[in-house]
């Protein structure tokens, strides 16, 4: 139970985080009188980069045994900061789009694992996600295929 708890606790705080981000520079930018091309626009599937994210932070509290849901959820916070820093940094002027909002999109547009492997962030297997969802232990890292 307390798994599920801190896995909840970890993507509602990285969800939220990065939608606030991304809305204030997509609003931001959109205060210029700008035509956008193609090279301005970019999609990123931030579900993706949650769980790679989520499952990343649950390695590390279970290494280093943390049980403060304090200090986990400053830890989720940062994780998103970094996240957001990394997409805005990847493509400074461009207007970040969700791949989950988009209906279609060319996939020369989507730098998602652009954005992932410059986090170190490894692809994670369905098999790896659902031990995560449900809290169960693994003698191997959980995002190891």
């Amino acid at each position: 139970m307390k798994q599920i708890l801190i896995s909840t606790v970890v993507a509602s705080v990285i969800s939220s985080a990065i939608a606030y981000g991304v809305a204030t520079e997509v609003l931001s930018n959109s205060a210029k009188p700008e035509t956008l091309d193609n090279s301005q626009i970019v999609v990123v599937d931030f579900k993706n980069l949650s769980q790679r994210l989520m499952v990343t932070m649950r390695e590390q509290i279970s290494q280093q045994d943390l049980s403060n849901p304090e200090l986990i959820d400053l830890m989720a916070q940062n994780e998103a900061r970094r996240l957001y820093r990394q997409v805005v940094e990847y493509k400074p002027n461009a207007v970040v789009l969700n791949k989950t909002s988009l209906v279609s999109a060319p996939d020369s547009l989507d730098i998602t694992d652009a954005i992932a492997d410059a986090m170190g962030l490894d692809e994670v297997s369905p098999e790896a996600l659902q031990q995560f969802m449900s809290g169960n232990k693994v003698n191997k890292p959980v995002g190891v295929k």
